[in-house]
């Protein structure tokens, strides 16, 4: 039987982003997916272009039916992210058909046609995740897995710690934006579960459903905070935006409006979040993301 071919630039991410776990994960891949192939019945195919920090392949079942194979060495995202989809069971979300935790392997439905977000006009994208959100937004299941807004924030917190006035990121927004996840954590409503990660790349387009939510990380937090990876997503479309304010603006409008969200909490939110988001760049010695700062100071300056 043949291993997975993943990708070398996969395995390098996955191997900086969990280190050991990840090289324990690889080595016994082959055992894992020869354990679950006999289990599940299916045969893995071709994998998807644009491979992020998970393996994903189109897979056939033993009665040919067309299902998606993902695999990747499990941690509290993956886990809390597989929570969320058997909570949804298909509503607003693709369908977990089958997960092995101790794997880091799912099966999942394959929709069509598939195609992303990214590939509609600005307006129309906005209103299919706008329209996407409210399905999920259920009462959480009591899972000690799904993970709260206080550990989603972890490395915003710790950031003027480690970091300091000699950190890549200016101190005076961190610390501003860890403030605002404070305030904001401690007046949000009784928690939902949250995709926590709803953006252009992660609906795609379906037959039994407009657009259906893939990759959830599984937060239990504030409806609010929904819209956040939304302002600074799809990245390749902000890099060439000569207005970032103008189009925080224009979406925040769009989210208020479409959704009836209050709209203080969304654009708190929004800048405590793509403040977070530019501190695990740097947390991961990464470049700083120079738009997704600037959208930053855009919904500070609309708060």
């Amino acid at each position: 039987m043949r291993v997975l071919d993943i990708p070398a630039p996969l395995q390098r991410k996955m191997l900086a982003t969990h280190g050991v776990a990840a090289q324990r994960w690889l080595e016994v891949l082959p055992g894992n997916l020869a354990r679950l192939r006999e289990r599940w019945r299916f045969t893995p195919g071709q994998p998807f272009p644009n491979l992020s920090y998970a393996y994903v392949a189109a897979a056939t079942l033993a009665d040919g039916s067309p299902v998606v194979f993902k695999a990747q060495p499990p941690h509290i995202e993956s886990l809390s992210g597989t929570v969320a989809l058997r909570t949804w069971n298909g509503r607003g979300s693709v369908r977990l058909l089958d997960a092995d935790a101790e794997s880091g392997f799912e099966l999942l439905e394959r929709v069509y046609p598939g195609t992303t977000a990214e590939m509609v006009a600005e307006d129309e994208a906005t209103l299919a995740l706008l329209a996407t959100m409210p399905s999920l937004w259920v009462d959480p299941p009591d899972d000690p897995t799904l993970i709260t807004m206080e550990r989603w924030a972890k490395e915003l917190f710790e950031y003027p710690v480690r970091f300091g006035e000699t950190g890549p990121l200016p101190l005076e927004l961190v610390v501003e934006a860890a403030e605002v996840f404070r305030e904001m954590i401690a007046s949000s409503p009784s928690p939902k579960l949250l995709h926590g990660d709803l953006h252009h790349s992660n609906i795609l387009s379906a037959t039994r459903a407009p657009w259906l939510a893939i990759d959830p990380k599984g937060l239990l937090g504030d409806p609010a905070f929904e819209p956040s990876a939304m302002f600074f997503n799809p990245r390749a479309r902000l890099r060439t935006e000569a207005d970032i304010p103008g189009l925080v603006r224009r979406r925040l409008d769009l989210i208020v409006s479409a959704t009836g969200l209050d709209r203080h909490r969304v654009a708190a939110w929004g800048f405590a979040q793509a403040t977070l988001s530019v501190c695990w760049s740097a947390t991961a010695g990464s470049p700083v993301p120079a738009d997704v700062l600037d959208v930053a100071r855009a919904l500070r300056a609309l708060m």
